[in-house]
């Protein structure tokens, strides 16, 4: 018995050691995911929960390295904007948009849905392989920093009569720059490009405050079309 309790001890030792090794890597880990959503513009909340992102194009990694390896190549590349101003710009992706293009949109609708705690992805790789009988259009909204609005529309039946209707499932601005008037001229501008007006379109619920604000500025209460 006295042979084997140093031996015991110095286990007991080695295991207090790495608890506070795992307590002081946690420690360590939110500080420094802390500082990273401070200096990229990402809500702390959300980094610390899901992980590191790149701030251009809101892609998630699972470690600081990946990070760190993907800044030096990430881009954000897009074909021609449907609309532009100062340096601002919006593009659309849909289906035949090159793999790259579908990729960004991809990342954008993941940010979105965790940022808003929506529940289910309003845009994935191969939502339209896996959907065919619908159509998919995302706008994202790009300046220098990077992507920094989302809009997600769905081109589903009609509830209120024959053919079909364009429906809008998720619109997002980054919590940075916010209160500028994007949400408004990123609704605006996709729903014209669609040719329509704000109010010949369908509105996903729930509805955020802010959202439900944004859309009452372009649709009268009588007017507006809900759809779960």
């Amino acid at each position: 018995m006295r042979l084997d309790y140093p031996s015991g001890l110095l286990a007991r030792a080695l295991l207090y050691l790495w608890d506070a090794v795992l307590a002081a890597w946690v420690v360590l880990r939110t500080i420094v995911r802390a500082i990273s959503a401070a200096l990229y513009n990402i809500p702390g909340r959300l980094t610390m929960r899901a992980g590191w992102y790149c701030p251009r194009c809101l892609k998630l990694h699972p470690t600081l390295l990946h990070k760190v390896y993907h800044r030096k190549r990430c881009s954000v590349a897009l074909s021609a904007p449907i609309h532009a101003w100062e340096e601002s710009a919006i593009y659309l992706v849909s289906a035949a948009s090159p793999y790259a293009e579908r990729e960004l949109a991809a990342q954008a609708s993941r940010f979105a849905q965790l940022e808003t705690n929506y529940e289910d992805p309003t845009y994935y790789l191969g939502a339209e392989a896996a959907m065919p009988e619908l159509q998919h259009r995302v706008y994202l909204l790009v300046n220098p920093q990077g992507i920094r609005g989302y809009a997600a529309y769905l081109y589903l039946p009609n509830s209120r009569g024959p053919g079909r209707r364009w429906s809008l499932r998720l619109v997002w601005v980054s919590h940075r720059e916010r209160h500028r008037g994007l949400g408004a001229r990123l609704l605006v501008e996709s729903v014209k490009h669609l040719g329509l007006e704000p109010k010949d379109i369908a509105y996903a619920v729930p509805f955020s405050r802010e959202g439900y604000r944004l859309v009452s500025r372009f649709v009268k209460p009588e007017e507006l079309i809900m759809i779960s």
